[in-house]
């Protein structure tokens, strides 16, 4: 008797990008979760998105995965969106941490503030409907922070770092890069402390924020 089915869909770098699970009802198949991973350019998963289907496909829970300098997995938060208001809202035991050892930890979220800028709502394709620039995480940082953006279409996309004084100190990107929620890290190590600006620039949107570095 037919109970359940898997169908997975994987980019052309092998990552896992979309996994639809069935269920037999009514003489015939039924798509009724779905599970939806992003990769950034270094194929590290940053955001991981499950959707269950009703009489549409609705966002239920997601993650996201942040890296160090050195590419290890630094922290995941977690975050389950309430259908009846339609926010996003973080879990009870949801900052996991990884240490140098690869021990792997979890804080309660009554244990420690976690700032961060909610991205638009992926939508069934995984496709942003604006441009937006997400608040870095963490911040205050030293010496690296994780720098999240959406982008609606393919184009040509700039991500620049400025001091006080409007000098250009980092270039993340200045390129071309594909639709979707993109993932940077950012490496001050050899910048002194102090205030600095982030600088988005994609098609006609450019967005501009703030971040600390405290050494």
């Amino acid at each position: 008797m037919n109970s359940g089915l898997f169908i997975y869909t994987y980019d052309a770098n092998g990552n896992e990008v979309e996994s639809l699970e069935k269920g037999w009802w009514s003489s015939t198949w039924n798509g009724y979760r779905k599970i939806i991973s992003q990769y950034n350019a270094s194929n590290q998963k940053f955001l991981w998105l499950q959707q269950r289907y009703t009489s549409e496909w609705e966002n239920e829970e997601r993650v996201f995965y942040s890296y160090d300098t050195n590419e290890n997995m630094n922290y995941a938060y977690h975050e389950v969106r309430y259908q009846t208001t339609g926010t996003w809202n973080k879990e009870d035991g949801n900052i996991l941490f990884e240490d140098n050892s690869g021990a792997k930890f979890a804080l309660w979220s009554s244990e420690i503030d976690v700032l961060y800028n909610e991205l638009t709502d992926v939508n069934e394709y995984s496709t942003p409907k604006l441009s937006e620039l997400a608040q870095n995480y963490p911040n205050p940082f030293n010496p690296s922070t994780t720098i999240q953006f959406a982008l609606p279409k393919t184009g040509l996309v700039s991500l620049k770092v400025y001091n006080i004084l409007g000098e250009e100190v980092a270039t993340l990107i200045n390129g071309e890069m594909n639709a979707g929620y993109q993932s940077m890290v950012f490496d001050a190590s050899k910048l002194a402390s102090g205030l600095y600006f982030y600088r988005l620039q994609s098609g006609d949107f450019t967005d501009v924020k703030k971040m600390m570095l405290l050494k």
